[in-house]
């Protein structure tokens, strides 16, 4: 620690405590002696302050190897006091200035306030007790971890017109500090604030947790916001790309460094000093403990958490996307819910305006004029079938300035953690329309390409190249290859191109890493504008560089990588000033890269090392070479150059197997830090990896691909330092999962799962093929199946931009499509590449490539069907399959699957997909979504979907600190289960899901035989507000969807959609009951073909629950031998449907599932009142069923909807 460092900590507490957001503390500042700080503490419980001296014990190690030890000098001092230092002790480990007096005045008020005195508090999970208070924006950290930060945010109110909160806010007196500043007073009305604020994220459907007794004893800390994964309606495709698995949380943490800010005081604050922080991550449980939590504050990366037990993995650990949406939410959040609030803009106009003033500069002219989009997102953006209640649900625009904060934040989260592959990773604006992939990336602007990569944005190479080795060989292969064709197709007359940065669309690589800064060889043609060869004597003994020249060596410093050319003809004239190519240039024998290990400038010498990359040298005597350092800016070069010069650097890769070798012995370090790879090559293939915006995992076992054995099993945990594991045990499981995607019959082929497109292109797939079955029955053979066949050189822009139709090579003599054929052989024609170099480090030695794709089974709507499928429609097709030719046949014999007992698609029999024996091929049915598949083939994976959809929010209890957190007052310290725990079994993993029942062996049901004239019926209500219409009109939606594509004794349930005339009401029969269970006896005995229900819907829907009661026929009751959850009155008697169990984020088909399965308890199922009275009775009416609904919630403590009334009376006054 340097003295400076310490004395600015201490004048940032200063500070603070001049603001009055330490409670208690009146003055604050250095002691007599060296690293001692001195504090004054004033209460209404204490005579007179308290001085407080605070001494630094290892300065040289502050802050995170230092402790303070707390001593008084006040005699009179009370015992409160001292107990509340000795307790403050334990945590003055590793703290800053501010920590340790934030930690100091909190134990003091606690002490000395008789309402909390001699509290022990710990966490649920065992951590001890500690409030994070942290500021680490000292003036030096300020600027070295966010510069712009301060430059733009820091002035934001004056940018866009918010007035300065300065000229508003008097400054009070720290004196005041104890009495007029903070009183106790006003301390809880924030405690009773933080509460209501965090209940209004409960009631918005997330699981909310409070860290070190946030909001319950102190108002600074850190709050947990989370959402099961599962709830985003992500596709399985993304959730693999994104390495994502779908029973994790996905976790907001939010810290309040001094004290919780509401959303009205926030907004008059600069946005830069606002005390509030973000950190987005993955936990298996729904909030992290404390020290994982603290860790991931304190990390010195954004987004880049470590674990603090390091033999487990961490409980909060970043995805990929994490460092992103840190920097997003922390750079730019504040502001832009500042700009939404002046201008009644989306926050994707906000976005806009606030880069737009950004890029002005400071004082940049007067206001900017934009046509103002409404104040919600464009239509277009609705619906993309992703849980659109939870997903487009925009608080700050129904509460404004008055809102949840913790809400707006997580919802913005949420929006673009779901949303990512629609914005750049970096500026976050909308990307160009055109190709939408499924993984995220950064937009055209070559700056947010250098930030991206600078930055580590993006996803984690060694992680990559750890547990899926083939793919990243796969991907540079193509790279090569594709700059290979570059190459060989353009001769050097681009050279004099007037724009090098222009890419010509008929080069096979569209888009090159422009923007990087990558600093490469000068190896091509000399240019008078670009440093020369340096020309030296190579000595071989001592692997020697000798140079004529002083400044020649200047130019090399140590580690730097260089080229070293044998000269066998020197040239006999010199380059002419102004000339752009040499009259002779000179002929090498050899080229080798190496690296430099030492200058020495006095001796004019340097000594190299010879990279095992290069060819092997045989040097026995001195000889002469050219030295090209990596000293030229590769985006100065035309894109000619740039191919070879790419073409270059990937040659000196080592093989990926070799570097993974490396990660696995270093498993603590980058890829940067591997000496045989150089820095530009390091870049490169970060950018290749990253900039791959298709989805591949590899299906079939390549013995000579995959990584070797190492003393790690399959499923370890991760390495303490790096988390990184080959593989971990959630791809252990995937790969387990793919053994049963191998497509058998494709020997020689190896065989890859491909997935492009955006995480919704899956879903408007499915909804093309909806749409194209109203018009054509399509129901047995949805779709059919054909190869795609293309030169290994396009493959790399493919998976970048999507197979489409931009470039004619062969001609369209059937049409403008993506062509497709069922014939493997005429695919295979397609697909020979007249270009033979290949990477040579590749272990694939990729020869050919074929996709294997979905096409919706409508060829007569193709452009052309005969001899090829030539298809126009993006929506239409989706890749499924690669299928890579090795050039190795070492590689080809190793490729192994197995797909024995696995079920196949059953194909269409007039449009077949053939093998290379020309036998239809074998494609298995684990490979296809489900609603692409025939029902019968779709009932397991559909049984396991809905189990997983109602899978509870809150399965997982609420610890006791979060349960006081959430509770209402009348209910503050009852206990809160699951809302399914009595209705539904837990999904266990690796357990078979459930056979369905064969037909004969359930209830009878004919849809359309009720009588809906003998029902009450209700009109709309007027008070139907736009959100909750917008919401019950997409579950009616989804549920019309799910009725049309699966038979209705799967579903169990029936509506008959064309007669509702109002959406807040529904009429739901309840069929199909496994004659094993007392009640489809009891209907079979009655003659009764269903179950009629009723389900009204409130004008809070979704933020109360719907209330539901069965109709008809009449149930018995608890005491008469009845169950199954149905009250006297008929209603439903389950905590799900109450306040109290409710979540928004309960889809209705959940819903409707749970009071099926409710019915059918095994425990106590509902029994029909098949006595003559029971019978005489008829339907149950609306009023007995209120009744009765109010008694049972009474009874368990569950609350009622406070529109209950007015949701039975369906809005009638």
């Amino acid at each position: 620690m340097s003295a400076r460092r310490f004395k600015a900590d201490i004048g940032a507490a200063a500070a603070k405590v001049q603001q009055g957001d330490i409670l208690g503390v009146t003055a604050i500042g250095s002691g007599d002696s060296d690293g001692e700080v001195v504090i004054t503490y004033s209460h209404a419980g204490l005579p007179h302050a308290v001085r407080i001296q605070a001494l630094a014990q290892d300065p040289s190690e502050y802050p995170d190897g230092n402790n303070f030890m707390l001593f008084t000098d006040s005699e009179d001092a009370p015992p409160e006091v001292m107990q509340a230092m000795e307790l403050a002790q334990e945590y003055l480990l590793g703290v800053t200035v501010t920590e340790m007096v934030s930690e100091v005045a909190k134990r003091l008020t606690s002490a000395l306030t008789p309402s909390s005195a001699s509290q022990a508090e710990t966490d649920d999970d065992g951590d001890e007790f500690m409030t994070d208070y942290n500021d680490n924006e000292t003036p030096e950290d300020e600027d070295s971890e966010s510069e712009d930060d301060d430059d733009f945010m820091g002035h934001d109110d004056e940018y866009f017109g918010l007035g300065s909160p300065k000229a508003e806010q008097p400054r009070r007196s720290p004196a005041d500090n104890n009495t007029s500043l903070f009183s106790l007073n006003q301390h809880a009305a924030l405690q009773q604030r933080i509460k209501s604020d965090v209940q209004t994220v409960k009631k918005a459907g997330f699981r909310v947790g409070g860290l070190n007794g946030f909001g319950i004893t102190d108002i600074a800390g850190i709050i947990s916001i989370s959402l099961r994964v599962s709830r985003l309606g992500l596709s399985e495709e993304a959730l693999i790309a994104w390495d994502v698995p779908a029973t994790d949380y996905v976790v907001l943490l939010i810290k309040y460094d001094t004290k919780y800010v509401p959303l009205e005081s926030l907004i008059d604050l600069p946005a830069a000093h606002c005390g509030v922080r973000f950190r987005i991550g993955l936990c298996k449980s729904y909030k992290p403990s404390v020290s994982d939590a603290r860790e991931a504050f304190n990390s010195l990366t954004d987004g880049a958490s470590a674990s603090r037990d390091h033999a487990a993995q961490p409980a909060f650990r970043a995805m990929f996307l994490s460092a992103s949406l840190d920097q997003f939410m922390n750079e730019s959040l504040i502001s832009l819910i500042k700009i939404r609030l002046q201008r009644n803009a989306s926050w994707d106009f906000a976005n806009e305006l606030f880069h737009h003033n950004g890029s002005l500069g400071m004082g940049g002219g007067g206001a900017v004029d934009l046509t103002l989009p409404g104040g919600e997102d464009e239509p277009g953006e609705q619906g993309d079938g992703m849980f659109d209640h939870m997903l487009h649900e925009d608080h700050l625009a129904e509460a404004g300035a008055t809102g949840s904060f913790p809400l707006v934040a997580m919802q913005f989260a949420m929006r673009y953690f779901a949303k990512c592959t629609k914005y750049c990773l970096r500026c976050h604006r909308k990307v160009e329309e055109g190709f939408e992939a499924l993984r995220p990336y950064v937009c055209s602007n070559p700056l947010c390409l250098f930030q991206y990569m600078a930055m580590g944005l993006g996803p984690n190479v060694e992680h990559e190249i750890l547990t899926e080795p083939s793919v990243v060989d796969l991907l540079v292969s193509l790279c090569y290859a594709s700059l290979q064709a570059t190459a060989s197709r353009h001769p050097s007359a681009t050279l004099v191109n007037t724009n090098p940065n222009a890419t010509p669309t008929t080069f096979p690589i569209r888009e090159f890493p422009v923007g990087l800064h990558l600093r490469v060889p000068n190896i091509l043609t000399p240019q008078p504008d670009r440093p020369s060869p340096i020309l030296a004597t190579l000595h071989h003994k001592d692997m020697g560089l000798a140079f004529s020249d002083f400044d020649d060596v200047k130019r090399l410093v140590p580690n730097q990588w260089i080229v070293l050319r044998y000269r066998l003809h020197a040239a006999a004239t010199p380059l002419k000033a102004g000339a752009l190519n040499p009259l002779e240039p000179p002929i090498y024998s050899a080229t080798h890269h190496a690296r430099i290990t030492a200058v020495f400038p006095e001796k004019k010498y340097a000594t190299v090392t010879m990279m095992e990359s290069g060819p092997e040298c045989f040097l026995s005597i001195a000889r002469e070479a050219d030295v090209s350092p990596y000293d030229v800016d590769f985006d100065n070069l035309t894109n000619h150059e740039k191919s070879v010069i790419m073409q270059t650097i990937l040659s000196t890769l080592p093989p990926i197997l070799k570097i993974g070798d490396y990660l696995r012995e270093h498993p603590s370090v980058s890829l940067g830090s591997y000496e045989a790879v150089s820095p530009a090559a390091a870049s490169l293939l970060i950018w290749i990896v990253s900039s791959n915006r298709s989805c591949i995992n590899e299906i079939s076992t390549l013995e000579k691909v995959t990584a070797p054995a190492t003393n790690q099993q399959p499923g370890q945990e991760p390495h303490k330092d790096t988390g990184l594991v080959s593989p971990s045990v959630h791809e252990w499981r995937l790969k387990e999962k793919r053994k049963k995607e191998y497509i058998p019959g494709m020997n020689g082929y190896i065989q890859f799962r491909f997935s492009q497109g955006s995480p919704d292109k899956e879903l408007r797939f499915n909804k093309a093929l909806q749409e194209l079955g109203r018009e054509k029955d399509v129901s047995q053979y949805p779709t059919i199946f054909a190869w795609h066949g293309s030169d290994v050189a396009n493959w790399h822009s493919i998976l970048r931009t999507g197979l489409d139709f931009k470039e004619i090579k062969y001609g369209r003599a059937f049409g403008n499509g993506v062509y497709f054929s069922p014939f493997l052989g005429t695919s295979i024609a397609y697909a020979s590449s007249p270009y033979g170099t290949r990477w040579m480090n590749s272990a694939l030695n990729v020869q050919m490539i074929l996709s294997l794709n979905e096409i919706i089974n409508v060829p007569e709507r193709f452009v052309s069907r005969t001899p090829h499928y030539v298809v126009q429609e993006h929506d239409w097709h989706q890749c499924r399959y690669l299928f890579v030719s090795s050039q190795s046949s070492g590689v080809a014999a190793g490729i192994k699957g197995d797909a024995a007992g696995v079920p196949m698609l059953e194909q269409d029999p007039s449009a077949p997909v053939l093998d290379a024996a020309s036998k239809p091929l074998r494609i298995p049915v684990a490979s296809m979504p489900v609603r692409t598949a025939k029902a019968t083939q779709a009932i397991s994976y559909l049984a396991t979907r809905n189990v997983a959809q109602v899978h509870d929010e809150e399965s997982e209890e609420s610890s006791a600190e979060d349960q006081e957190l959430l509770a209402d007052e009348q209910h503050a310290g009852r206990s809160r289960s699951s809302s399914v725990d009595t209705v539904l079994a837990r999904d266990v993993p690796g357990k078979a899901p459930p056979t369905p029942v064969p037909e004969e062996s359930v209830t009878d049901f004919t849809p359309g035989k009720l009588n809906l004239a003998t029902l009450p019926r209700l009109a709309p209500p007027s008070w139907a507000t736009p959100t909750a219409s917008r919401a019950i009109g997409r579950e009616v939606h989804k549920l019309q969807q799910l009725q049309n594509t699966t038979t209705l004794r799967e579903l169990g349930w029936y509506i008959n959609f064309d007669a509702i005339t109002n959406m807040f009401q529904w009429i739901v029969e309840l069929h199909s009951f496994d004659l094993s269970i007392p009640l489809a006896r009891d209907m079979q005995t009655a003659d009764i073909q269903s179950i009629v229900m009723e389900f009204r819907f409130g004008r809070d829907w979704p933020m109360s629950p719907p209330f539901v009661r069965a109709v008809r026929p009449r149930f018995k009751l608890f005491m008469h031998g009845g169950g199954g959850h149905v009250t006297a009155g008929g209603a439903m008697c389950m905590e799900l449907l109450t306040n109290s169990g409710w979540s928004p984020a309960n889809s209705m088909e959940s819903v409707i599932l749970q009071v099926r399965m409710a019915l059918c308890s095994e425990e106590r199922g509902a029994r029909l009142d098949l006595s003559p009275v029971g019978r005489s009775m008829g339907d149950y009416g609306v009023g007995e069923a209120v009744e009765a609904y109010k008694r049972a919630a009474n009874a368990h403590g569950w609350a009622v909807p406070k529109d209950l009334e007015l949701t039975a009376r369906g809005g009638a006054p």
